[in-house]
This record gives C-alpha cells, structure tokens and sequence, in this order.
C-alpha cells in the first residue's frame, strides 16, 4: 500500500521493537507494558513517533496503530505541524470479533517470536481497542478524513477498497 501511494509505512508497534533492538530506554520500558498487554502511555508513544517522523516522513506516512487514544487524537495535529505534515485522510479497517480473534489465533499458532502475542494478550488489546475506538472514528468523521473499509475481506479487495476510498484525498 505505501509503495503504491509513495509513501512511508510506519508501524507503532514495529518502532517500538525496533528501538527497543537498539537499546533505546523509552522503547525498552514501553516494550514492557506492550509485553504485559497494556497500553504505552500516550506521552511515550508521542516521543518515539515523532523522533521517528523527523527520520522517515519526508514525503509523507502511512501511520499504523496510532492514534490509540482520544488524547493521541488532540495532539497528533501538533505532531504533524513541527514536521510539516498534515492529515489527509484516516482509514479505519473494520473487522468483525470473530474474524479478529480468528486471525489471532492464527498468529500464535504460528509461532511469531513476539512476547506480546497470546491470546489473552490480544483479548485484552480488543477489548481495550474497542472501548477507545469511537470517539477518535467519530472525531475523525467530524472533520470529514475518516474512510470505513471492510477488512473482513481477502487481502487484495482491501487494498482495491482502500485505494479506491482514498482517491478523493490524493492528488
């Protein structure tokens, strides 16, 4: 997907472990409440991200899990505005539970090398997504960013969907 818009994928969680390989203190105590399956504190995760933008983002991002937060939500625009980004549009996969705790059982059955991969682990960040998710959706509705996409579907419709659904943010 970022290939194809041009842009660079950032994963939350991906920086986390990766800084955390570089011994990067912040990363290392936010790997630890990510292993626990808590949430990293929306300060934490502002500093790892932006260090990273000044890095990555030149031409703009495609930015996975974040925001998590209503509060991640409110600052994230400052965020962008030090690094000369803006928001050009929100997509927000939806996924039905059934589909959702399928698919994470698929990933601890296959082994991934990741503390923070159990089930229970997962369980609770669903839980905890959801409890979260619809005021940032809804704010993200209000300011007329937000694209709904089905995600129950195969892989390459989901990238025809999203494709299609951000033509009218993209230049």
């Amino acid at each position: 997907m970022a290939q194809k818009l041009g842009l660079t994928h950032i994963s939350m969680g991906g920086i986390i472990r990766a800084e955390a390989k570089r011994q990067n203190p912040v990363a290392l105590a936010a790997q630890e409440v990510a292993n626990q399956g808590k949430w990293v504190s929306g300060d934490v995760i502002a500093q790892l991200l932006e260090s990273y933008l000044v890095v990555h983002a030149q031409e703009g991002v495609i930015l996975n899990g974040f925001p998590r937060s209503i509060d991640q939500a409110n600052y994230f625009p400052d965020i962008l505005a030090r690094q000369k980004l803006e928001l050009s549009a929100v997509v927000h996969l939806h996924v039905p539970d059934s589909v959702l705790l399928a698919r994470m059982a698929n990933q601890v059955s296959e082994g991934h090398e990741r503390d923070d991969v159990t089930l229970e682990i997962m369980a609770q960040r669903l839980q905890s997504y959801k409890d979260t998710i619809e005021p940032i959706l809804a704010q993200y509705k209000s300011q007329g960013v937000l694209v709904e996409i089905n995600g129950a579907q195969l892989v390459e419709q989901v990238t025809k969907d999203i494709l299609l659904g951000l033509k009218p943010y993209t230049v």
